[in-house]
């Protein structure tokens, strides 16, 4: 009975060798299941704030009329002026609590994007879904073509902040900055993760490479949303081709 006993355990080295494989699988299988862990909180997010902030902005239509007609000018180039009116009162929205004096933001690349002082006129805020946002005005020479909505998806974090990783920028254009002459928005009309964002001239079909090059902000255009447009024109998921490594 003891010498069975014996034959049915196992072996020291039969257990490492067995921990080894399973160390291996894991070593295998963990950064994969990590990458799409990070897709699906940024597909998720990126959905939910999108949401939130439509409907935020579709209620404040009853109180300022078509956003047609909006006055969208702001106070600074980083000015919460148009958040403060059209979506804090509507939305689920805190201001955000942050350890740093600066809020940096990168391009695809590495290279910084911009820098962001704190003040009383430029203030972060925290949707309910744990993203932050951030207002910027888009143009030129004081004339706004366009309204940013600068999306943080990991929140008030100073420690990444990369364009199409974690950061991606939607757009607001009404009418007045679509008719601007030069200035004007190529962006549609309302919210939207707009593929061209640069000034003047007419809207025009991008190629899916002048999409992902804008993405990637090549060429010398900022077209950083591209990012977000690629992913909310793949119903929400980020596509194979996306340039961005998340």
């Amino acid at each position: 009975m003891l010498g069975q006993a014996a034959r049915l355990g196992f072996t020291l080295a039969e257990v490492l060798i067995t921990l080894g494989i399973i160390g291996v699988v894991v070593a295998l299988t963990l950064p994969t299941l990590l990458a799409s862990y990070r897709k699906n909180v940024v597909e998720t997010r990126l959905k939910s704030t999108y949401s939130i902030i439509y409907n935020a902005l579709k209620f404040a239509e009853n109180d300022y009329g078509d956003s047609s007609f909006w006055d969208v000018s702001a106070s600074g180039a980083y000015s919460d002026d148009f958040i403060k009116k059209y979506i804090l009162p509507y939305a689920k929205v805190v201001n955000c609590s942050y350890n740093s004096k600066q809020y940096t933001v990168y391009t695809p690349s590495g290279n910084v994007a911009f820098h962001v002082i704190w003040s009383q006129n430029n203030n972060m805020y925290c949707l309910a879904n744990g993203v932050a946002i951030l207002g910027r005005a888009h143009g030129s020479n004081g004339r706004i073509a366009g309204q940013v909505i600068i999306v943080d998806i990991n929140g008030p974090d100073v420690t990444n902040n990369k364009y199409g990783k974690d950061i991606f920028e939607m757009y607001f254009a009404n009418e007045a900055m679509r008719s601007d002459g030069y200035y004007r928005s190529r962006c549609p009309k309302g919210l939207s993760f707009c593929a061209d964002d640069r000034l003047g001239g007419s809207p025009v079909n991008l190629s899916r490479q002048e999409i992902i090059n804008n993405c990637l902000n090549k060429g010398g255009n900022s077209g950083v949303s591209a990012c977000g447009y690629m992913i909310q024109n793949n119903n929400w998921k980020v596509p194979k081709d996306y340039p961005v490594r998340i």
